[in-house]
């Protein structure tokens, strides 16, 4: 349908035109290489223009598209990635109806992956990195009297004591978590919750409530920050307890094998343990992040294809515009050629032409830019919407691009001979 409009509206100006033309004038004025009236040329090359001003516009927002995207790419995400695997794993409500059942499925199943061949560390969590959207609550200070929205907040998430290693976040004060912390206050936090939560002091040994439910939690820990929503957002403040042993649960292996080389091995240490419980298909956390950045990925992508088809649409606009002019000047070319204008002069004068409109597009299609891309802001990281990096850079290239689709219809009207192009009708 789109198509189909698009094609009944471009016929339908010329359409239009010709309906409106008189038979008698067209017949007398002869053929249209004999002389173009400059209304019908200065149509095009504003036509020519607007096509460069759209086409800067979409250049534009697929650079700053693509250098967010290349710096997401790069940010970093507080965990490994390279040989790190994950299997979220559910477990039957029905069999584990208690608490210590559930523990005890997760230790057995620790400590038989931890062992399998190539794995070097195995770690269980109730929440993965890059795992979207977590619930946060306020963090109850001793003595803080401020209203509940205006207190600190963290996202409380439970691991079993052998996941920093096995992710590779460094602790970087205090001590680890270990099983016997497993029920009781201790906790580790993020470098992010320290420095919010309590800013210039020491967190190790602070105690702190959360809601009525959780009382007395005391810092035994502070590690590396970690991406856990999305590589575009900051790392939030995090708060780690002792995985209490839920239904559910990501387990996470640290190996120096494929996923596809672990993948039998795994079911089988999982089955070990209990054959009820279905494996699902592993996954690598590269994947994970991959996936993350798959939205990113497509809008660059769509706005890059749009923004090369309008690039490609402007240059035959240009190209046709200058080479229709060539020819309609032919005899114009000739005189001068004639007359002692050297080569140079008549590459300089078709160049000239063709550029006209295509220089003013670039600085509309500048402008629009300028007014367009902040409605970008919400979907790039770490460039701003007015780089001017990226629009010196684009600018450039479409100016380059333009000055070679001028240059090749001025190189073909070079080479005319003056005899042929006095006696050219």
């Amino acid at each position: 349908m789109a198509a189909v409009l698009a094609v009944g509206i471009a016929g339908l100006l010329p359409a239009w035109r010709m309906a409106r033309t008189d038979a008698h004038d067209a017949l007398q004025s002869g053929s249209v290489r004999t002389g173009e009236s400059g209304r019908r040329l200065r149509a095009r090359e504003l036509l020519v223009g607007i096509e460069m001003a759209l086409s800067l516009i979409l250049l534009i927002a697929a650079g700053l598209l693509i250098a967010s995207f290349s710096k997401l790419e790069r940010v970093p995400k507080g965990f490994a990635v390279e040989n790190v695997l994950t299997v979220n794993l559910q477990l039957p409500a029905a069999q584990y109806t208690q608490a210590q059942q559930r523990s005890l499925f997760w230790r057995r199943v620790l400590a038989a992956t931890s062992t399998l061949p190539g794995v070097e560390s195995s770690a269980v969590t109730n929440w993965m990195p890059l795992g979207g959207e977590m619930n946060d609550d306020a963090v109850d200070l001793p003595g803080d009297t401020r209203p509940e929205t205006e207190r600190p907040f963290a996202s409380y998430r439970r691991v079993s004591p052998s996941f920093f290693k096995t992710l590779g976040v460094p602790l970087l004060r205090g001590r680890e978590l270990t099983w016997a912390d497993a029920g009781t206050p201790a906790v580790m936090i993020s470098e992010a919750a320290a420095k919010t939560i309590w800013p210039g002091i020491d967190p190790i040994g602070q105690r702190f409530d959360v809601d009525p439910s959780f009382r007395g939690y005391q810092v035994v820990g502070v590690v590396g920050d970690t991406r856990s929503v999305t590589l575009s957002k900051a790392p939030m403040p995090m708060v780690y307890s002792v995985y209490d042993g839920s239904l559910s649960g990501s387990l996470i292996l640290r190996t120096r094998l494929r996923a596809s080389a672990v993948a039998g091995e795994l079911h089988r240490a999982i089955w070990k343990v209990d054959p009820s419980v279905a494996v699902p298909r592993i996954r690598s956390m590269g994947q994970i992040v991959s996936e993350s950045l798959a939205p990113h990925r497509f809008e660059t992508l769509l706005t890059s294809l749009f923004a090369c088809a309008a690039l490609l649409l402007a240059c035959l606009g240009i190209y046709g515009v200058v080479s229709h002019s060539v020819v309609c000047r032919t005899h114009e070319i000739g005189i001068r050629m004639a007359l002692g204008a050297q080569k140079a002069d008549i590459l300089r004068l078709v160049v000239a032409q063709g550029m006209r409109p295509a220089l003013l597009g670039v600085g509309a299609g500048i402008i629009g830019a300028l007014a367009l891309t902040r409605f970008l802001s919400s979907l790039l990281y770490g460039v701003k919407p007015t780089d001017p990096l990226t629009f010196g850079a684009v600018s450039l290239i479409l100016i380059g691009v333009a000055l070679m689709a001028c240059y090749i219809p001025a190189r073909r009207a070079v080479k005319v001979d003056p005899m042929v192009a006095l006696r050219y009708e």
